[in-house]
């Protein structure tokens, strides 16, 4: 591998394909790190977690159909932990006020609270990927997760579009 050297490590010139998966399984990793102590802070299980931080991170659209389709939740285990999380007075449901055939889904008492604290943690996750990182390094790699993002969504949209065919 024909490498170069920046500050304190080495950087290889060129990335193969697995060395890609294994940098996303290992950032996966640390994302989940940092969901599980949140996880165990407040007592709540990862479906939990990520249902609480969906809400936080999603102002304008937060229904029940809208983290199906995001989160990879299955609907019975959504329902479970929507409910729980309602019974510990985190979030309530209300219906939508633009389309009442939807329930939208609000913070409430402690789980603003949890909120805050699960976007603590995001950005704590993200100040350590970044770690070591300059601006202009940081703006290169935002601008390529937009491209990455763009393909993703574009690869998704037309699945689903051969799928429904």
């Amino acid at each position: 591998m024909d490498v170069m050297c920046v500050e304190k490590f080495q950087l290889p010139k060129t990335i193969t394909w697995i060395d890609t998966m294994n940098i996303f399984a290992r950032m996966e990793k640390m994302r989940r790190l940092h969901t599980m102590a949140v996880a165990k802070r407040f007592e709540l299980n990862l479906t939990e977690v990520k249902i609480m931080s969906y809400l936080k991170n999603n102002q304008i659209e937060r229904n029940l159909n809208e983290i199906l389709e995001c989160s990879l939740i299955g609907e019975t285990s959504l329902c479970r932990a929507i409910s729980h999380l309602e019974q510990r007075e985190f979030i309530k449901k209300a219906l939508n006020p633009q389309n009442r055939r939807y329930l939208q889904l609000d913070f409430f008492g402690e789980g603003r609270f949890v909120a805050s604290y699960i976007e603590m943690e995001q950005k704590k996750f993200i100040s350590e990927i970044f770690e070591g990182f300059t601006r202009e390094e940081r703006v290169l790699f935002g601008r390529m997760l937009w491209k990455i993002n763009f393909n993703i969504q574009s690869k998704i949209q037309k699945s689903l579009a051969t799928k429904n065919k």
